[in-house]
């Protein structure tokens, strides 16, 4: 099997940027976040370089003080350039500012190099590379800089060599380790390079897909306000031609004004008025959705009896329960409890669980309407003995127009899928809580659990604040008065 080998020319290749514009871009990135580091490494070299005097004073014996000198004009230049780097304003000129620097350093030591005696002039070239690779990997930023700079101090270097007091074996070896070190550089400073380069460039391409998708996710939410507010502010223009509908539809089903001739056309009638109260029924149900979508949903609260709540809310549908069939078991258990409120949505809120519930019921089996009290909440729920759903698909069921289709026979019972996703918008103007449990094929509970700082008991709560806990400073009272009349 062949397997191609990459070409040195690809591998020495560093990646490009589309443009000047981007490349002008990667080298600010660059200087902005490694210039600190920068700044302390070329104070760290001038340091470096002084202390290193004392090496001119152990083994330069009588060129100890000459050596001294070079290395103070050294030093002076060095800081003189690190304040010029320290206001260089633009990458470049603190670029420039770099290569000054270790030229000043590199020049330094090939002269102490020529002029000590040995056997100091043995350990200066060691120094030397301990320059470039301390510039290389630390300091300078471009990779072409680099080449330069290792060219120029070879180039420097080695035409001075014979004109120094070094022996013949030191030669070889600093021979041996600017080779070495000549190309370490070179390699580290290219694969430094091509790394930052990588990184910027996956950066970008994250920034852009970022904004990419914050753009699309803003103008999902700008068209989803425009689509709510939309339907939230048609409801006039959408319920007059509909009330229109059902008004005159009625007026003939009843035969108000005198017989229709013939009977085909009550059935017509009939059929009419059923589909126009179906489609206000969604009508209504899209319109309740955008007003919670959009906070503009009327709720007026006061006190009212959950017993009585729940009574008027079975009376308005003990009609569909008899048309299907279903049987009705009331299960009330709240006493004389009021609920802080507004009594017509917590009234919805009930409508649509019995609605849900008589949807999935079959003829001749029982739907239980319950409510509890505790000392910490009060709830009312509605079961049935449906076709049920099972538990993974719970969250999807109360998300607007999702529907669970558990067989053919659920598939067929219509409607927008809007019933729960309301329920659960007025179950959080109650500061309530919404819990769903149900298995396949043995029926589905739905319950709405209201807080306690929502609940009292008029006849034993003579001193309890007439607004919940949460909007007054009797709470405590409110809670223990509430606690005593429960148990």
């Amino acid at each position: 099997m062949n397997i191609p080998f990459p070409s040195p020319f690809t591998l020495l290749r560093l990646p490009a940027f589309e443009s000047v514009e981007a490349e002008k871009a990667y080298w600010e990135w660059n200087d902005k976040n490694k210039l600190e580091h920068r700044k302390l490494f070329l104070a760290m070299a001038i340091v470096a370089v002084a202390m290193v005097g004392l090496l001119d004073v152990v083994a330069a014996g009588d060129q100890a003080l000459f050596l001294l000198k070079i290395r103070g004009i050294t030093v002076f230049v060095m800081t003189a350039v690190f304040m010029m780097f320290m206001v260089a304003s633009t990458p470049g000129q603190r670029d420039l500012c770099i290569q000054f620097f270790g030229g000043t350093v590199v020049v330094s030591l090939i002269t102490m190099t020529v002029v000590a005696p040995y056997p100091a002039a043995d350990f200066y070239p060691f120094l030397l590379s301990a320059a470039m690779v301390f510039g290389s990997v630390l300091v300078v930023p471009k990779f072409s800089t680099l080449i330069t700079m290792c060219i120029g101090t070879n180039c420097m270097y080695w035409p001075t060599v014979y004109f120094s007091e070094m022996s013949t074996s030191a030669i070889y070896v600093n021979l041996c380790v600017m080779i070495v070190t000549t190309f370490s550089v070179v390699m580290g400073g290219f694969v430094r390079e091509q790394l930052e380069r990588e990184q910027k460039l996956n950066r970008d391409k994250v920034t852009e897909a970022r904004e990419e998708a914050i753009a699309a996710r803003d103008t999902a939410i700008l068209a989803n306000q425009a689509k709510t507010h939309l339907l939230a502010n048609v409801s006039h223009e959408l319920r007059t031609p509909m009330n229109a509908i059902l008004g005159f539809s009625e007026v003939m089903k009843n035969e108000m004004l005198g017989p229709i001739g013939h009977e085909q056309y009550r059935e017509y009638i009939h059929d009419i008025h059923f589909a126009g109260s179906l489609l206000q029924t969604n009508i209504n149900d899209l319109l309740d959705l955008s007003r919670l979508d959009v906070e503009k949903m009327h709720w007026s609260n006061s006190w009212a009896r959950l017993d009585e709540i729940i009574e008027r809310t079975v009376s308005t549908c003990k009609n569909d329960i008899e048309d299907k069939g279903v049987l009705l078991k009331p299960d009330v258990c709240c006493g004389d409890i009021e609920i802080y409120c507004d009594p017509e949505r917590t009234a919805q809120t009930l409508i649509n669980l019995i609605t849900n519930a008589i949807k999935f019921s079959d003829r001749g089996t029982t739907i239980t309407i319950s409510s509890r009290v505790r000392d910490n909440y009060s709830e009312f729920a509605v079961s049935d003995q449906g076709c049920g759903i099972s538990p993974e698909d719970i969250e999807q069921i109360i998300e607007p127009f999702r529907q669970v289709d558990t067989d053919a026979m659920t598939a067929q019972k219509g409607g927008m899928g809007l019933g729960l996703s309301i329920v659960k918008g007025l179950t959080k103007k109650l500061d309530g809580e919404l819990i769903i449990e149900s298995e396949v094929g043995k029926g589905t509970t739905v319950r709405v659990r209201i807080p306690s700082d929502r609940m009292r008991i008029p006849d034993r709560a003579a001193n309890v604040a007439e607004f919940p806990k949460s909007l007054t400073q009797n709470s405590t009272r409110h809670d223990n008065t509430l606690r005593a009349a429960l148990w």
